[in-house]
C-alpha cells in the first residue's frame, strides 16, 4: 500500500510486518539527513583534499525501496569523487528488488529521472547476486553497487567471502519488535567481525535491547538528534 510522507516522498506499508518501509516524516529526509549527513559519509563526499582508503565501502542492511543505498549514489556523485565506492545491499525480498530495478515502481513517481535510472539495467552474476558499476564525471574513480539477495544473517554467515570490511553501516531493515533476528547480539558481532576499525553504524533505533547488543560487541554509542518528530537516532562507532 501506497503511502506519500510529510516530505512528499512515497513509501509503501508492508502488511506482512505492520510497517511501513520509513518514518512518515519523510523518506527521502530520513535517508539523507539520518544516514548520510549523520554518519559524515557526506562531508567525506564534499573534502577537497582527503587521506582514506582508495574505497570507502558501506553495507546497506534492507536494501527496501533503495532510498538509502540512491542517497549514498547522490552524495559521492555531488562531491568531487575522491574515492572510489562500494556499496553492499542486503535484501531479503527478490520480487521488490525487481520492482525497484524497473524505474517505474510506485514509490518511484516522487523520483527524479537520474535516481529511476540508477537502479535500472543491473548485471545478473547469479540468480541471488547483482552488480551496477558508475563513474565519476570528474575524478573516473569507480562506484560498484551489488546487491545480495537473501536472508541478511545468513548471507554474512555463509558468504564472507562476498563482503569487504565495512568503512560505514545502513543499519535499516524493519523494527526489532518485528525483525528481532537483525538487531540481536549475534547479528551485530557479525557486523563486528565485516567491519574495519572505527567503522560507522547509523540506525534509527535507540531501542534499549539494540544498544545493549552494540555495547556488548564493543561500539562506541552516540544518541544524534534527528531532524523528524522522532527524539533520537543512533550512531555507534566500532572501538579498537
Amino acid at each position: 500500500m501506497l503511502r506519500k510522507t510529510n516530505d512528499g516522498s512515497l513509501t509503501l506499508y508492508n502488511e506482512s510486518f505492520n510497517e511501513l518501509y520509513h518514518s512518515e516524516d519523510g523518506a527521502l529526509l530520513e535517508a539523507r539527513s539520518l544516514y548520510i549527513i549523520g554518519s559524515g559519509f557526506n562531508s567525506l563526499c564534499l573534502e577537497e583534499k582527503i587521506n582514506l582508503n582508495p574505497v570507502i565501502k558501506i553495507c546497506d542492511v534492507g536494501l527496501g525501496l533503495g532510498y538509502n543505498a540512491v542517497s549514498t549514489l547522490e552524495a559521492w556523485f555531488s562531491g568531487r569523487g575522491l574515492f572510489s565506492l562500494e556499496i553492499h545491499s542486503l535484501e531479503q525480498d527478490k520480487k521488490l528488488f525487481s520492482e525497484l530495478t524497473t524505474g517505474k515502481a510506485s514509490w518511484q513517481e516522487s523520483w527524479n529521472e537520474i535516481w529511476c535510472e540508477r537502479v535500472k539495467n543491473f548485471e545478473e552474476i547469479t540468480p541471488s547476486f547483482f552488480k551496477k558499476i558508475f563513474e565519476h564525471p570528474i575524478s573516473k574513480k569507480k562506484a560498484l553497487w551489488f546487491v545480495h539477495l537473501g536472508e541478511a544473517k545468513n548471507l554474512l554467515k555463509e558468504n564472507k567471502e562476498k563482503f569487504p570490511h565495512f568503512d560505514f553501516i545502513w543499519q535499516d531493515p524493519f523494527s526489532p519488535k518485528t525483525s528481532p533476528g537483525l538487531w540481536d547480539k549475534e547479528w551485530f558481532s557479525l557486523l563486528t567481525v565485516c567491519s574495519n576499525e572505527k567503522a560507522t553504524l547509523m540506525t534509527y533505533s535507540v531501542a534499549r535491547s539494540v544498544k545493549d547488543s552494540l555495547i556488548a560487541n564493543n561500539w562506541n554509542l552516540t544518541k544524534i538528534p534527528t531532524t523528524t518528530k522522532k527524539k533520537d537516532w543512533l550512531k555507534a562507532v566500532k572501538e579498537n
